[in-house]
């Protein structure tokens, strides 16, 4: 296989840092990963993985545990992954 295609994309640098340390865990540079998701794609005619927001439980008044959906425009405005978590879970 012939590599003449380069793909430059932007990420927050904690993002890149945390994966490239779980990357190096497993004898994997950040290229080799981006690459094998790309012939993943290809393979299975769509992405690897489910795309779904997560949920996040809370504990009621009353010490109950309730489970709330993330909204969508709740992520998309933060930057930190974990920051809108919490400000989701504060919310409700």
């Amino acid at each position: 296989m012939i590599l003449d295609s380069c793909v430059t994309t932007r990420i927050d640098i904690g993002i890149k840092k945390q994966a490239e340390e779980i990357l190096d865990c497993l004898g994997l540079t950040v290229s080799m990963a981006f690459r094998l998701f790309l012939v993943q794609i290809v393979l299975r005619n769509g992405l690897p993985f489910p795309v779904e927001l997560p949920t996040v439980k809370k504990l009621d008044d009353n010490g109950h545990e309730e489970e709330f959906q993330i909204d969508a425009h709740d992520v998309v405005q933060e930057r930190d992954d974990k920051a809108w978590i919490r400000s989701f879970a504060e919310k409700k």
